[in-house]
């Protein structure tokens, strides 16, 4: 008697235990993922949106006597926030400067940077405003600079008409 209550008990305990097996639920992650590709433009300590995503889902289940319901639900944004810093300006404050004392943009610099710019202009198909640039350039530099800047206006840019590149730097 002592056995069989023994087996009885023990298979209590394996009917009770499989029941608990199949009640419990284990929950797997799942990830969901989304790019983005282009620009905006975003003003000093501002922030842009550049898009989100929502997804949702349900579902219901009705068995017998008891019945399941599920839902989930999740949202995902990007953003982006710009911050300038100016470290010349950081300088100018901790030394005390006024900004009526700070340098202005070095001309040869300046020129420099308008025939870059000139350049980059004639790259993207520009012609007129890579002239336009090459003119400001070469009002702005002197010496040895303004005149590659003059032969390199006449390389790129030869006159179309019966004006010379004279006529075109005035």
């Amino acid at each position: 008697m002592a056995f069989g209550m023994r087996f009885l008990l023990a298979c209590v305990v394996v009917a009770v235990s499989t029941s608990m097996a199949m009640a419990q639920v284990i929950q797997l992650p799942s990830f969901h993922t989304f790019s983005y590709s282009g620009s905006v433009l975003v003003p000093d300590s501002a922030t842009a949106s550049l898009g989100s995503v929502s997804r949702s889902a349900s579902s219901y289940r009705g068995r017998g006597f008891g019945s399941s319901i599920g839902r989930g639900a999740s949202h995902a944004g990007g953003s982006v926030t710009a911050t300038i810093i100016d470290h010349r300006e950081i300088d100018r404050q901790l030394l005390g400067e006024s900004v009526t004392s700070t340098p202005s943009i070095d001309r040869t610099e300046e020129g420099k940077s308008l025939v870059r710019h000139a350049r980059a202009m004639l790259k993207s198909g520009n012609r007129s405003a890579a002239s336009v640039s090459y003119q400001m350039a070469i009002q702005v530099l002197d010496g040895r600079l303004k005149e590659l800047a003059t032969i390199e206006f006449r390389r790129v840019l030869p006159p179309t008409d019966a004006r010379s590149v004279g006529d075109r730097l005035r």
